[in-house]
């Protein structure tokens, strides 16, 4: 009885994959889901799915990409807990790819995936009927959802039934990917396409289902190009440059899991011949492949290109289907960042895994028992990390400094919460080092006790935190702008006029940049390049009303303070 049991055990791979599709909490998995792939992964694993030694192969190279990414978020500074959820994320993805090691294991592996993935399809499909627009699907964005449809599609033809299913199952993932309008995911059809054409000896029918494919997807192309207003389709080579610059700044042990959008926001590129220059963020690479280079470093490139070394070498030549599913993986991964998000990285693990060479596995007692501590402690681990929202690393840092920010907004002249909101974003800051908008919101929060308190003392522990916004970030022209002000406060009127021109290089339409620094030049008795200045921002302000904002940033460029402005009308005589 027990054995039959552990025998259908691979079948939980069916539900816990259509929960991540079903119940997902924003990008990532529900608490529980989390909870419960992690039992079942660990369960498999101590069942002997997977194999006891899974330290040959492209597994081996995996686990050793996991190993390396663990070691280098203790060696960088970056956010522990942002970190410990991605290394505990991979965790489980290896622990999928490692239990979908048996022929009995991949094939439920393969169910599941296409179930799932299925279901992503269908939600694409229905979401995009029901809006007449560009779906979000399940996970909030339409690239990261494509890829399951994407992955079900070139899975379908490796199940077990009627021809008639297969196709009606391809059919599903085909639509859902032309649904999404992911460039990605189209190409990456037209790449399944070809290769179930070229690799290895296909029949007619399997030449005509490329060729329709391959006709859907240039046809999905087509009318994503004509049709969906992208602002950032001529800029992805761009992106792409920014990774490349932060692998190179970073070099050689990367900016740590977690840590490139940090290091990212130094290497923005500026937005000609637009009002705000720097108003995208380049938060991800746009490519799995840049990203991973750039945040794990030189080592990370040896081991992923050991990975696919290893898996060119023992996957069979002549295996069609199998390259078809590798070839999604590479070529949706090439063109998003995904595999950051628990639940793709998941699915890409099972569909991959599921169509590796199978393990063979040591039956030696020693490595039974160190199997069992391993998995046992990972579980553990894992578990914690995905499933309880304070694992004892504490509140993350971003929220920290969010109710940081909250106060200075809502409570500017409580003198108490202010000193409560300093010790907020001083424990993010600490936690994130590399986090430059908290160290923003540290130095505004101590500008403003510095104005209520006339203190010099802390309006130079303000300049302090900005210049360290600074120096994390040398475009934020927030924190040139309050550096400036804390340096006029302390009377260094040099420092002061240097940071307000900083800032106005950076964004020549900063509204509050140019009113501090007529602000500043009327101080020093300088009432022409005090005009000079005013007139800048009026016409920096009406240029905005003429320009689409789509974000808070654009908005706070073209920002006026209205006493502010009225005061200096007045004292330089340019009063309406």
């Amino acid at each position: 009885m027990r054995a039959r049991a552990v025998k259908h055990l691979p079948a939980l791979l069916v539900p816990v994959a259509l929960a991540w599709v079903l119940a997902p909490d924003a990008v990532a998995p529900s608490p529980w889901v989390s909870a419960a792939t992690v039992a079942v992964v660990a369960g498999l694993c101590l069942a002997g799915a997977g194999g006891c030694a899974p330290w040959t192969g492209p597994r081996a190279w995996l686990v050793g990409l996991l190993a390396w990414g663990t070691l280098d978020a203790a060696l960088r500074p970056v956010a522990t807990d942002d970190a410990a959820r991605l290394v505990a994320a991979g965790v489980v993805a290896v622990g999928l790819v490692v239990v979908t090691g048996t022929p009995r294991a991949a094939a439920w592996g393969r169910l599941a995936a296409v179930t799932a993935g299925t279901s992503a399809a269908v939600w694409l499909i229905v979401d995009r009927l029901l809006h007449a627009g560009r779906p979000s699907g399940p996970f909030g964005n339409p690239n990261l959802a494509a890829t399951p449809a994407l992955l079900a599609l070139a899975l379908a033809p490796l199940l077990r039934g009627p021809v008639f299913v297969r196709g009606v199952l391809m059919a599903v993932g085909a639509a859902g990917v032309v649904a999404s309008g992911s460039r990605a995911a189209l190409v990456g059809v037209v790449a399944v396409a070809a290769t179930w054409a070229l690799a290895g000896r296909v029949s007619r029918r399997t030449r005509v289902a490329a060729a329709l494919l391959v006709t859907l997807a240039v046809v999905g192309f087509s009318v994503r190009l004509a049709t969906d207003r992208d602002p950032l389709r001529y800029e992805r080579i761009r992106i792409w440059a920014v990774a490349v610059r932060v692998a190179a700044a970073e070099f050689p042990l990367g900016c740590g899991p977690s840590g490139y959008a940090d290091a990212a926001m130094a290497h923005n590129f500026p937005r000609e011949g637009e009002f705000a220059r720097f108003a995208r963020l380049p938060d991800v690479a746009e490519s799995d492949f840049l990203q991973l280079a750039a945040t794990l470093g030189l080592p990370g490139v040896i081991l992923l290109l050991g990975l696919a070394w290893s898996v060119v070498r023992r996957v069979p030549k002549t295996d069609a289907q199998a390259w078809g599913v590798l070839a999604a993986a590479v070529v949706t991964s090439a063109f998003n960042s995904q595999l950051m998000v628990p639940a793709v990285a998941w699915m890409l693990a099972l569909a991959t895994g599921s169509v590796l060479p199978r393990v063979t596995p040591r039956r030696g007692n020693a490595a039974r028992w160190a199997t069992l501590a391993a998995v046992l402690a990972l579980a553990v681990a894992a578990g914690a990390v995905l499933a309880l929202p304070d694992f004892g690393a504490g509140e993350r840092p971003e929220r920290l400094v969010d109710r940081a920010d909250a106060v200075v907004r809502t409570r500017p002249n409580d003198t108490n919460a202010l000193a409560d909101a300093e010790a907020l974003a001083w424990q993010g800051c600490a936690a994130r080092p590399r986090y430059g908008r908290g160290w923003r919101v540290l130095g505004s929060i101590r500008l403003r006790r510095a104005v209520l308190s006339g203190q010099a003392d802390v309006a130079a522990a303000a300049a302090q935190a900005f210049a360290r916004a600074r120096q994390v970030n040398a475009l934020d022209v927030w924190a040139a702008v309050g550096e400036g002000q804390a340096l006029r406060m302390i009377g260094n009127t040099d420092g002061a006029r240097q940071a307000f021109t900083g800032a106005l290089f950076l964004e020549p339409n900063c509204v509050p940049a140019w009113l501090e620094s007529a602000v500043l030049h009327l101080a020093q008795g300088e009432l022409g390049p005090a005009r000079d200045s005013l007139r800048h921002a009026e016409a920096a302000q009406a240029r905005s009303r003429g320009a689409a904002f789509v974000s808070a940033y654009e908005h706070a460029l073209a920002y006026a303070n209205p006493v502010t402005m009225a005061q200096l009308r007045s004292a330089t005589g340019e009063a309406r």
